[in-house]
């Protein structure tokens, strides 16, 4: 079956809580969506070697936390991208609902990579996307 995905910018659940009981979570789970949570961080001014990580939590008992490689250079973007990648790779659930506070991310999985994907993974510049 083909998976849906579904970004949503709805509040991560507090540390230390049962998780998130606003209407939007309430309505995406009512919908069948397994809802996960991710984020991603690096420091300020990215280079090799640099400290970047990510994290990902869901209700259904995911929890992951992991650093990213230091031998390249790691970005915010980056560490939230892998934080987007290992959700969708942790379930096998057809409809998933990945809430996120990255613009990239969301940006992505709601137009920009269709658009990148059209004109050959480059920008309206013509400039190659890496991502």
């Amino acid at each position: 079956p083909q998976r849906t995905l579904r970004p949503t910018r709805i509040k991560p659940p507090p540390l230390g809580g049962n998780g998130c009981r606003g209407k939007n979570h309430e309505r995406l789970q009512s919908e069948g969506f397994h809802v996960i949570y991710t984020d991603g961080s690096a420091e300020i001014l990215p280079s090799v070697g640099g400290i970047a990580g990510y994290g990902v939590y869901s209700e259904c008992g995911l929890s992951i936390s992991a650093l990213l490689p230091t031998d390249q250079r790691q970005t915010i973007n980056t560490a939230e991208l892998f934080a987007t990648i290992r959700a969708l790779g942790s379930t096998e659930s057809t409809k998933i609902a990945v809430s996120t506070d990255s613009s990239y991310v969301y940006g992505g999985a709601s137009g920009s990579a269709r658009r990148w994907k059209i004109r050959g993974w480059k920008n309206s510049q013509g400039v190659v996307v890496y991502v």
